[in-house]
């Protein structure tokens, strides 16, 4: 595989250290079919395949998945399927539950739970509130993944 097709580094998130994870915990992804990857946190790493498909990989909880649209252009219901993942996953890394997230926002524990069953979007100032919480950026609780 040729360097230069690859995304190494994307701020201060290490490709190359995730990628390799990623190849000794999962055999069955070949190198020569990979076309490019990416990390797009300290944990999560997207690898686009020649054939156009793309899969996220979470080192930290070891799971991987198909990325089935292009997240730039999601619609209202694929957000209201993803936010709760991605808020869901950030809460596990912290350690923290919907009581901690309520005390620490000021946004209403039933709420929280509205959010992580998908039946409910918060609004801007509140995705500040949780990110600010969860010492996250605001785009780190949708899928923001750049094309890799």
């Amino acid at each position: 595989m040729n360097c230069s097709n690859i995304a190494i580094m994307v701020g201060q998130y290490d490709s190359e250290k995730l990628y390799n994870y990623v190849l000794v915990h999962n055999p069955d992804v070949d190198p020569n079919n990979v076309k490019a990857f990416v990390a797009i946190n300290n944990n999560d790493l997207v690898i686009s395949y020649k054939d156009g498909k793309r899969e996220l990989f979470d080192t930290f909880e070891d799971k991987r998945e198909w990325i089935e649209y292009q997240t730039d252009a999601m619609t209202e219901l694929q957000h209201r399927k993803q936010f709760p993942k991605q808020l869901r996953k950030i809460m596990r890394r912290r350690f923290v539950d919907q009581i901690w997230l309520s005390n620490e926002t000021g946004i209403s524990q039933p709420t929280i739970s509205r959010y992580l069953a998908g039946t409910a979007i918060p609004g801007y100032a509140r995705l500040k509130k949780i990110a600010i919480a969860l010492n996250c950026a605001v785009d780190d609780l949708y899928l923001n993944i750049p094309i890799a």
